[in-house]
């Protein structure tokens, strides 16, 4: 459970980041640059989290 928690403030914490000040002047100096580095991320950090769910929840709930 606290696991879920963990990563599920990671995404909240990456959307907001995204909509902050600094991300939207970057943004307006950078757009492409800024719409791979934000799709890249989000990518990254679903994969990991269903990774982390499908592989290793499973291995802690089985030692447990």
């Amino acid at each position: 459970m606290p696991t879920s928690f963990f990563f599920f403030s990671l995404f909240y914490s990456f959307l907001f980041c995204r909509n902050s000040v600094v991300s939207l002047e970057l943004a307006h100096i950078y757009p492409i640059l800024w719409e791979a580095i934000v799709d890249f991320g989000f990518v990254l950090l679903i994969s990991l989290y269903f990774l982390f769910f499908f592989f290793f929840d499973d291995a802690v709930a089985v030692h447990c």
